[in-house]
C-alpha cells in the first residue's frame, strides 16, 4: 500500500517530469486499498447505467473537494492518495487538492468499479506545450468521455479543454 502522501522530489523539467507525475498517479489509482470499493459499490447499486455511475462519482468528488495552487518548484509534487482524500472528506466534509488529486480519487472510484480510464495531460495555450492540467477520460459505451472535476474548470462531464486552445496533449491508459 503507498503511504498517505506520495511525495515525487527531483522530477524533471517540463514533460518529462510530467510522464513521472503520470506514472505516480497511475500507480495510486491502481493500487488504491479495496476499502475504496465500499463508495464505488454502493454507486453501482443505486445507478441505472455506467454512465449515471460515472455522473454520480464525477459530482460528488467536485462536491468534495477543494482546489488549492501547486507547489510552486516544478522539481516537487506532492500527490495525496486516494484513501487520504477519502478519510479527509469523511473527516471534515471535503478535501484540498491540486488537480492530480482529483484525478486520483475520481480515477481510483472508477477503477474500482472496472471502468476503463486514461489519464489526459493538456498544455493549455503554452507556447513550450508543456503540459499544465490533469484530468481523466473514462470508456462509457465504447465513446470517449472527459472527466475533469475540477470546480473552478467551467466543463459538465463530457467536455473538455477546447481543441484550439490546447497545445499539446498525452493519454496514458490506466
Amino acid at each position: 500500500m503507498p503511504p498517505f502522501y506520495e511525495r515525487v522530489t527531483e522530477i524533471p523539467e517540463g514533460n518529462p517530469g510530467n510522464l513521472v507525475t503520470l506514472s505516480r498517479l497511475r500507480f495510486l489509482i491502481r493500487s488504491a486499498p479495496p476499502s475504496l470499493g465500499f463508495m464505488a459499490n454502493e454507486v453501482q447499486a443505486s445507478a441505472a447505467s455506467q454512465a449515471d455511475q460515472v455522473s454520480m462519482l464525477f459530482r460528488w468528488v467536485r462536491r468534495h473537494m477543494r482546489y488549492i495552487h501547486p507547489d510552486p518548484d516544478p522539481n516537487t509534487q506532492v500527490l495525496q492518495t486516494p484513501e487520504l482524500l477519502l478519510s479527509t472528506i469523511m473527516r471534515t466534509g471535503y478535501a484540498r487538492g491540486i488537480c492530480g488529486d482529483y484525478v486520483s480519487l475520481l480515477g481510483a472510484f472508477l477503477y474500482a468499479l472496472g471502468i476503463p480510464i486514461r489519464l489526459v495531460g493538456a498544455a493549455v495555450a503554452r507556447d513550450d506545450r508543456v503540459w499544465d492540467h490533469l484530468y481523466l477520460a473514462a470508456m462509457l459505451d465504447g465513446a470517449r468521455v472527459p472527466l475533469d472535476p475540477i470546480p473552478t474548470v467551467p466543463w459538465p462531464m463530457g467536455e473538455e479543454i477546447p481543441a484550439d486552445e490546447v497545445t499539446s496533449r498525452i493519454e496514458v491508459q490506466v
